[in-house]
């Protein structure tokens, strides 16, 4: 365990056959700044719930200070603590929700697979993986997704924002009365990088206007 504990890279990804891991292992790990479980443990116990623990809980990465790279897929979006990511993040690979396979993800760039609930709302630290993102995956299930007709509407910004500088692809789903990506002006490198997008259900969109509307 004292060997563990110095360990400042864990890569346990592709090791789907792991069902435990102790609730106090992963907080201990002090000095880890790289952490692989891509494809792997995804046993994450529910806080919410008031019983004896006999795995880990998410809220235990919160306890690793130095975490720059962190490959996680979360299956139960309904179980992730409030603010779990940090701004340290500097290489991810993030799924979260049951929509989403690990297979096919593109580890050069820093990756978001969100599929949103009632209960994983969207708070500062999902907005920065969101702003940060190079390929982001959007599905919406919530219960007013009817009403969502723009992702950014910087119509009432004081000052103008750069939105997504390096995201390069996007995928929406399930917003069916999205209009637009953006409503109103953005500054010229919003969007800078950006060269796909793939959605589905999304009965009202325009396609001319798929990123702006001014």
């Amino acid at each position: 365990m004292t060997q563990i504990r110095k360990k400042r890279l864990l890569d346990l990804s592709g090791c789907s056959g792991i069902e435990v891991i102790s609730p106090n292992v992963i907080s201990s790990l002090k000095r880890l700044d790289d952490l692989g479980m891509g494809n792997s443990f995804n046993q994450w116990e529910d806080e919410g719930v008031n019983v004896q623990r006999s795995n880990a809980s998410l809220s235990k990465l919160k306890h690793l200070s130095k975490l720059t790279s962190l490959d996680l897929h979360i299956t139960y979006g309904n179980i992730l603590p409030e603010n779990l990511f940090s701004d340290k993040l500097e290489r991810y690979h993030i799924l979260i929700g049951n929509a989403w396979k690990w297979h096919g993800v593109d580890e050069t760039f820093n990756t978001l697979k969100l599929k949103q609930s009632t209960r994983n709302q969207l708070d500062q630290g999902l907005k920065l993986l969101l702003k940060r993102s190079e390929a982001l995956y959007l599905d919406l299930h919530v219960p007013n997704n009817a009403d969502i007709t723009y992702i950014i509407n910087s119509i009432h910004w004081s000052y103008t924002h750069n939105a997504f500088p390096i995201l390069e692809s996007l995928f929406l789903n399930n917003l069916v009365s999205l209009e637009s990506v953006c409503y109103s002006q953005l500054t010229a490198e919003s969007f800078w990088k950006f060269k796909n997008h793939k959605s589905g259900k999304l009965s009202q969109i325009e396609e001319s206007l798929f990123i702006f509307r001014y």
